[in-house]
């Protein structure tokens, strides 16, 4: 608000009158009035937001203390599966299994990350390595078998729509499509390191 224009609008012929005075109050209230229900606003705003995360946060810490009572020998992802078959037997098995889809769930749901496109690729790498995805695809082709359709990828999209509900499927969906596309370049610059590796350890 500029109140220099009240001030300007005055001159010696045109003094400031009771009314100009009451005038130029009201300006101000009304000026006080509106910032504060901006300010009370964007609290309102930031309340709902910290507390949207806060809640999310105690439940993956919720979640975290269950799995961590589980033996280790009881997980279903020990390590990402490394072999297509394996994968796709231990796939059926979820198919076949509610409490072994469950459980899927349970775990997936302790995959944590600051964003929700890292908590989506995260949990893809606990499921695969680099080698099967790259034998993977989102729609699959002749050669490549389909994920989206997936037991696997159904209770990591569930527990993706638990964490974040504000996002989309979009969101989920374009986030593994690029892990399952860039999946064969991957492994191919992880090869090529190791094998660097090993040639300079042996010189």
């Amino acid at each position: 608000m500029n109140f220099n224009r009240f001030f300007e609008s005055t001159t010696d012929d045109s003094p400031i009158t009771k009314n100009d005075l009451e005038e130029f109050g009201k300006k101000i209230l009304d000026h006080i009035q509106a910032s504060e229900q901006k300010i009370l606003k964007e609290m309102h705003h930031n309340e709902k937001s910290v507390k949207r995360t806060m809640t999310r946060i105690l439940q993956e810490t919720k979640q975290r203390t269950n799995h961590s009572q589980k033996r280790r020998s009881d997980l279903l992802l020990k390590t990402p599966f490394n072999d297509l078959e394996k994968f796709q037997n231990f796939e059926k098995e979820a198919q076949d299994h509610g409490s072994k889809y469950e459980n899927l769930k349970d775990e997936l749901s302790t995959v944590m990350a600051h964003t929700a496109e890292k908590v989506v690729r995260n949990a893809w790498r606990k499921i695969l390595t680099d080698g099967v995805a790259q034998q993977l695809c989102w729609k699959g082709t002749n050669e490549k078998k389909a994920v989206r359709v997936l037991s696997v990828t159904s209770a990591l999209k569930s527990t993706f729509t638990s964490k974040f509900p504000h996002s989309t499927d979009s969101d989920f969906e374009r986030t593994s499509i690029a892990f399952f596309q860039h999946a064969k370049g991957r492994f191919t610059k992880k090869k090529c390191y190791k094998e660097n590796k090993k040639a300079n350890t042996q010189e």
